[in-house]
Parts: C-alpha cells; sequence; structure tokens
C-alpha cells in the first residue's frame, strides 16, 4: 500500500461552522485555539513521531511534509481535522505552497468508513477498533499508537470493501453480508 497514516495530538478544538465540516485552513483565525501537540506517522516502512513546541514547529512541520509528500494517501481518523489544523499552521508561517501541496494529497477517514461499518457516526479510534477486533482498548494518549489502531481499522474496512458496498437503499442486505463476512462483529 503506498499510503500512510497520520494522527496529531492536539489541545484546543478549531472554530467549525457545523459538526463535521471545517472552515478552510486558510481563514486560520478559526484554528487560533488549536494547539499541535504532538505529530505521527506510521507506513508499512517508516514511523515518526515529533513533540511539537513554538520553538520547532516549523522544523516539525517542514520534516513531516517531507515524509508525507512521498505517499498518495493519507489515512487517519477525523482526518480533515488533522489536515486543516496542520495546513492552518502552514499558512500562519507563510508555507503557502507547503499548504497548497499538503492539501492537494487525497485522503480516507476511518472515521467515515467506520460508520459504514457500526451505522454509528462518531466512533472514537478506540471504539471503532474494539467493535472491529472485539478487543478492549484502554483509552491512549499515545499518537504513534492510535496510528497502529487506525492502520488496522483501514487495512480491515479496506479487505471487507465497505466503501464499495454500502448503498443505502440496501441496508439490510449489507448488513447480511457484513454479519455473515465477519460473524458478530455488529
Amino acid at each position: 500500500m503506498d499510503l500512510i497514516v497520520l494522527n496529531t495530538i492536539l489541545e484546543g478544538k478549531p472554530v467549525q461552522p457545523e459538526e463535521g465540516s471545517w472552515y478552510s485552513p486558510s481563514s486560520i483565525e478559526y484554528y487560533d485555539n488549536v494547539i499541535i501537540k504532538e505529530i505521527s506517522l506510521l507506513s508499512e516502512t517508516e514511523q515518526h513521531t515529533w513533540i511539537v513546541s513554538n520553538d520547532n514547529i516549523e522544523y516539525i512541520l517542514s520534516e513531516c511534509l517531507r515524509v508525507l509528500l512521498n505517499y498518495k494517501l493519507i489515512v487517519g481518523h477525523n482526518i480533515l481535522l488533522h489536515i486543516n489544523v496542520i495546513a492552518s499552521q502552514l499558512y500562519r508561517l507563510q508555507h503557502l505552497s507547503s499548504a497548497l501541496e499538503f492539501t492537494g494529497i487525497e485522503v480516507e477517514c476511518t472515521m467515515y468508513l467506520g460508520s459504514l461499518l457500526t451505522k454509528s457516526d462518531k466512533l472514537t479510534v478506540n471504539e471503532l477498533y474494539s467493535r472491529i477486533f472485539s478487543l478492549d482498548v484502554v483509552e491512549s494518549m499515545d499518537s504513534l499508537n492510535t496510528c497502529k489502531m487506525v492502520y488496522d481499522c483501514y487495512a480491515f474496512l479496506k479487505n471487507i470493501n465497505i466503501d464499495k458496498i454500502y448503498i443505502p437503499h440496501v441496508h439490510t442486505t449489507l448488513t447480511k453480508y457484513i454479519t455473515n463476512y465477519i460473524g458478530t462483529l455488529l
């Protein structure tokens, strides 16, 4: 897979026009109350975790982008939050071309894909992982561990083609298919 998983640990939350949508990252005033504390990346061949501070944010974002731009797909849980917060920081630092290049990479969201499977809109990574793998997961503030859970969930969801088989008007058929395919998960 030519993908990389992205996760951030944030302090604060950006202003949203409505639940589930985000202002453009170029409108940095909506992201003023968000501080990036940690960024982690995970692929089949590499993993990175950076602790972010005011003193090193420019360097860390450039290192993060250097890695991300080598991949065709970024996967994350609530990925648009992570993408927009990082892009807003790039805009704030006046790295406009980097922000545009970064926001142009294809993304997939395990929160969205998981909602197709579980019929629940806002499951956390831990809740989705628990439902898929029938395991109790202790809440963790470890960004790299979260990347590993996202990676496993994404691999599972893509393996069952959840994004290709979901058609709302045949939901009963979908439920039977998934239940037969993965046992008693639902």
